[in-house]
């Protein structure tokens, strides 16, 4: 089946679906490395990286969503405005990042307030780098109201 989506390479394609392989058994379980490898292999990205199905005793990551263009999600919100995400743009987020002297995140021996500066400080950077920008409209007819912008501009191509 991910041999036939080549032809296919230049759209936005969805891979989606209940297959019961429990993602965060990568690298221990060989089915779930194989599976999530071939995917890779093609160019797909999961989407969802944290576990969807939590209990008291256990949390499983077994819902997938995985995406050949995480480039259209970047760019995709339901406020219509979209992140310039670009070489220029993505060598600014690196430099900036480099730049960064991470050691205030040890000022502190609490872990949630670790996460919270590290957060607080990479979204900064982050927004800084990638604002968000009304996106130009060139070339998308007759757009409806639920389509966002990454499927008109799929639409489109």
């Amino acid at each position: 089946m991910l041999a036939n989506l080549h032809k296919h390479r230049n759209k936005v394609i969805i891979i989606a679906g209940d297959s019961n392989i429990h993602l965060l058994d990568y690298g221990k379980a060989t089915q779930c490395t194989d599976f999530v490898d071939k995917l890779t292999e093609f160019g797909f990205t999961p989407l969802i990286l944290r576990p969807t199905h939590i209990t008291d005793h256990s949390a499983t990551l077994i819902d997938h969503i995985f995406m050949n263009s995480c480039h259209a999600v970047t760019n995709s919100s339901d406020s219509g405005l979209t992140r310039p995400l670009n070489e220029e743009t993505i060598i600014s987020f690196v430099g900036e990042i480099k730049r960064v002297d991470w050691t205030f995140w040890l000022q502190s021996e609490d872990a949630d307030e670790k996460f919270n500066a590290f957060n607080d400080k990479y979204t900064k950077i982050y927004n800084a780098c990638f604002p968000l920008k009304k996106p130009k409209r060139q070339g998308v007819r007759d757009m409806k109201p639920w389509m966002l912008v990454w499927l008109c501009c799929a639409c489109t191509r």
